[in-house]
């Protein structure tokens, strides 16, 4: 059988957890659940742009768990773990938001998993998670950088180009 994908990676080619995120919410019954451990890179970088938009339009995000650069769930690879899960709308009503949760990799305790995300995580509202970056920042962390992108200029258009290095100091 021949997979194909509508959300792709820079190079043409989806990463091969995108068709598995893409046949589970099409196989699943109104209201089923899909939740899956996998690399936290698709809801930051741009090339995720596309599988975050399908989630956002054809399913309910119920909860979003980022364990950062932990060791402990993999420890033979260098991976950035997280676990997404998500439901196929039914005739509810979708909730206003999903339980969200970062762990830091010396903090994780795998045997403590479900106290620990009840106890550090947070709801965050459903318009987070649409097709731009993911916000895993905590409520007051959340609204402090949308206030700074409100009222800031960002580094574009200062330069009125874009930046090519970022910010060099002292070019040593």
């Amino acid at each position: 059988a021949h997979l194909q994908s509508n959300y792709t990676t820079y190079d043409g080619m989806a990463d091969l957890y995108v068709y598995f995120f893409e046949l589970g919410l099409r196989v699943l019954r109104p209201g089923g659940r899909l939740g899956f451990i996998v690399t936290n890179k698709w809801m930051k970088a741009g090339y995720g742009e596309g599988l975050r938009t399908h989630f956002a339009n054809h399913s309910w995000i119920e909860s979003v768990i980022d364990f950062g650069h932990a060791k402990q769930i993999f420890p033979d690879a260098d991976v950035f773990p997280g676990i997404f899960v998500t439901r196929k709308p039914d005739t509810g009503v979708a909730p206003e938001s999903a339980r969200v949760c970062v762990i830091p990799r010396e903090q994780l305790k795998i045997e403590d998993l479900t106290q620990q995300v009840e106890e550090i995580g947070f709801e965050a509202p459903r318009s987070r998670f649409g097709s731009a970056v993911w916000s895993l920042e905590p409520p007051g962390a959340d609204q402090l950088l949308g206030k700074l992108a409100a009222s800031g200029s960002s580094l574009r258009e200062v330069m009125r180009s874009k930046p090519l290095r970022g910010l060099l100091t002292g070019l040593n």
